[in-house]
């Protein structure tokens, strides 16, 4: 009894396998035709996406006042600094090109309360210095570089006039040397030291007058003239000053006022409209915008200045290219309202598109662009004020990860009984090929799809596929440019099933009890179960599985049935993702016919009755003998 019990027990276990596979069967049979539940119903999100990582913090010394991007320490590479307002130091952070991260380097003594920071060749010996505004010192702090320890030499201090807000190092005389200028607030002046290049050194500083409380600086070639002249924006007057070179005076003219926004207090120069000629670009800390001074070409003027708006009380003021697509684009750093503003060129419009923000930042009082982490992009890097730290977005060349979904009519659970998976994706900005992959496994990330090649490469945002074998089929996207491909998408999954051909019982054999079955085979079944009752047996007995008395993967079965009674047999095919059922056969079991062994039982026992009787007869008759004393 016990080993009948464990076979019973052992049927049912292999049976309970194919169950889950079954049930989904059903659903399958069931669901046809209706909509997956399970997919997005949210339309599909076309939005252009901007390429920036998240950002990455740095911490430097506290109360950073700007941030610089360059090769401070003439490697080759790129690296940044930032001026300390509180302790008077610039923070160095070097790139590694063997790590390809920042070191923190060194921090370097400067003034006290330096305002802003530059990189470039102040003292022209071909390597780049780091320059600071000293308000408290009424100074400027020279950090040279020196090639032969590969370090900086203490600083070099140079008199400037009353409290300096910025810096900017460029030709300012147009005669082949860079020189240092500052925009002296308390002076209403600016401040010109002209390196000379005859005791290469730098001269005394040359005062120009400009408006009233001058807050920012810049050389540059202001009116396309192929000179450079130099610029301030005048927060109290509301103004832009411009001191245009005069080649022939070798000098600079009385300044030119342009009207600007409220109190601005940052200035470049720089080509903003993309039309070829330098432009004027001021940040206005009062009317949270930024004005815009195109140079008219045709009379050979600046326009009226332009505004735009941005974030909350801009501080700083940066054109370039920040989202590498080859046309310049306006960023700063909104101070009181903790955010960057972005406006990207649209070259399609000629103008700027709306303002992007980008939050999270602390009293942010620079952004500067630049290609920060060296990979031939710009990036954008934002000091913060208030959490004595800078923040590095960096511009990620690779498209944006697209957004998998299926569409059509699959049923729940992402069944189709006909092969053909219909796949679509969000479009993604910057793309040339989207890439489909599919594998029998899940697709998590690019480390799973290294030894995958992909089943299609596309330009549109969706994909037909056609399968003929049933099995569990995953899929992910990839979108790719000639730079470089992005992350795979969300993995989804689809299972294939095909429905199964029913084999044919044939009539079965019965020889002595023994039931010797046989079917005809079906080309995709890789197993067959047979099942067996007292009753015809149909696919949709929800008992089906308990009336299975074996699994085969040939295409006959012997089974022994010692208990008379008529049997019902039927096959079941299945590659193990979907199942069909053969006809149903019967089969009677008769009772034994009586053979010879009882008969001779009863002769055994009569004749053993007949030898007692006649026993019993022969000693009733017998003479009795006597006995005398």
């Amino acid at each position: 009894m016990v080993k009948k019990n464990k076979l019973i027990l052992l049927i049912l276990l292999n049976c309970l396998v194919l169950t889950a596979t079954f049930s989904a069967y059903n659903s399958l049979v069931g669901l046809v035709g209706q909509q997956d539940t399970t997919d997005s119903t949210v339309p599909l999100n076309t939005s252009v996406y901007y390429h920036f990582d998240p950002p990455k913090g740095k911490s430097v010394a506290p109360r950073p006042a700007a941030v610089a991007i360059g090769d401070v320490n003439n490697d080759g590479y790129n690296d940044f600094v930032t001026a300390s307002t509180a302790n008077g130091v610039v923070t160095i952070y070097l790139w590694n090109n063997i790590t390809d991260s920042w070191v923190l380097s060194s921090y370097e003594s400067v003034g006290r309360q330096p305002m802003d920071v530059f990189i470039e060749d102040a003292n022209n010996d071909g390597y780049n210095d780091i320059i600071t505004p000293n308000a408290m010192d009424d100074n400027v702090s020279v950090l040279i570089w020196n090639n032969i320890t590969k370090n900086w030499n203490t600083q070099i201090t140079k008199k400037v006039g009353f409290y300096p807000m910025s810096v900017c190092v460029g030709d300012a005389n147009n005669d082949g040397y860079n020189d240092i200028v500052t925009a002296n607030t308390g002076d209403n002046n600016i401040s010109i030291i002209l390196w000379n290049g005859v005791s290469h050194t730098w001269d005394k500083q040359i005062t120009k007058w400009v408006g009233t409380e001058p807050n920012g600086i810049y050389i540059g070639d202001a009116n396309n003239d192929g000179v450079n002249d130099i610029v301030t924006v005048n927060a109290f007057d509301d103004t832009a000053s411009i001191l245009l070179w005069n080649n022939t005076l070798s000098n600079w003219n009385s300044q030119v006022i342009k009207s600007t926004g409220g109190e601005p207090v940052r200035v470049t120069i720089a080509d903003a409209n993309n039309d070829g000629y330098k432009d004027i670009i001021t940040a206005n800390y009062a009317d949270n915008n930024v004005s815009i001074l195109v140079w008219n070409k045709n009379i050979s003027n600046w326009n009226a200045q332009l505004l735009r708006a941005v974030g909350v009380g801009p501080q700083s003021i940066w054109v370039d290219d920040a989202n590498n697509d080859g046309y310049n684009d306006i960023v700063t750093a909104n101070y009181a309202g903790n955010t960057t503003s972005i406006l990207f060129w649209d070259n399609n419009t000629a103008n700027w598109a709306s303002e992007v923000t980008l939050t999270g930042q602390k009293m942010p009082d620079c952004a500067a662009i630049g290609d920060v982490n060296n990979d031939n992009f710009n990036d954008i890097v934002i000091s913060q004020w208030d959490n004595s730290s800078v923040s590095i977005i960096l511009w990620n060349p690779a498209p944006k990860t697209p957004v998998l979904d299926f569409y059509g009519p699959h049923p729940m659970h992402h069944l189709t009984a006909d092969g053909i998976v219909r796949l679509n994706w969000t479009a993604v900005e910057m793309v040339t090929k989207y890439y489909v992959y599919r594998d029998t496994s899940w697709i998590y990330n690019s480390e799973d799809i290294i030894n995958l090649t992909p089943i299609a490469a596309v330009t549109a945002i969706f994909y037909v596929d056609h399968l003929t074998i049933n099995d569990y089929y995953f899929y992910a996207i990839v979108a790719g440019n000639a730079i470089k491909n992005g992350s795979p998408s969300n993995c989804e999954q689809m299972h294939v099933v095909h429905p199964i051909t029913a084999p044919t019982l044939s009539s079965p054999i019965n020889t002595n009890g023994n039931i010797y079955l046989n079917w005809t085979p079906v080309a995709t079944a890789t197993i067959y179960s047979i099942h067996r009752d007292t009753k015809p047996i149909t696919l949709n007995q929800s008992h089906i599985w308990t009336i299975c008395i074996g699994f085969k993967t040939s295409t006959n079965f012997t089974d022994t049935t010692p208990e008379p009674g008529v049997y019902y047999y039927a096959i079941v095919a299945s590659d193990g993702h979907v199942y069909n059922i053969s006809n149903n056969v019967s089969v009677e079991i008769e009772a034994p016919i009586p053979g010879f062994e009882p008969l001779i039982t009863l002769f055994a026992l009569i004749l053993i009755a007949f030898v007692f009787i006649a026993k019993r007869s022969v000693l009733s008759h017998a003479p009795k003998k006597l006995f005398s004393i």
